[in-house]
């Protein structure tokens, strides 16, 4: 009987020092480091489209966020619904072939992965001029 107790216990704690892998719209993204400038490095396996691995990893830091050991836990940057229906009439041009998520994703290729760096920083400031998210300091 105690040994059926232990089991949550045993899994959560798995759970809080693994790394998880993030999926979306079948990318996996592991978050591998939070540079001091506030980007996030984010890994995956390699995929001939380029573009869809930024504009995935850019879609990840939006909509859903992450948890992993070396990163910690990373709400999204837009949070709710009410968010989510601000940045809608945005969001096809926003990701469309020449749209502005390119301008917060860089790209970097080995022979086995690659490695997207997401200014996490900018994109947030991005949300925050087009009035879909408010500043830190919003008078209060």
């Amino acid at each position: 009987m105690k040994r059926l107790n232990l089991i949550p216990i045993l899994l959560l704690s798995f759970m809080t020092v693994s790394s998880f892998t993030v999926m979306k719209n079948g990318y996996h993204f592991d978050c591998v480091e939070i540079k001091s400038s506030g980007s996030l490095v984010l890994s995956t396996v390699k995929h001939k489209n380029e573009r869809a691995v930024i504009k995935e990893a850019v879609r990840l830091v939006l909509f859903s966020g992450f948890q992993s050991k070396e990163c910690g836990l990373k709400d999204p940057l837009l949070k709710g619904s009410d968010q989510k229906r601000k940045f809608s009439p945005l969001e096809k041009a926003f990701f469309s072939k020449n749209g502005d998520y390119k301008r917060y994703g860089q790209l970097h290729t080995s022979e086995s992965n690659q490695i997207v760096e997401i200014n996490y920083y900018s994109l947030k400031q991005y949300l925050t001029e087009k009035k879909i998210i408010l500043p830190l300091s919003n008078g209060f």
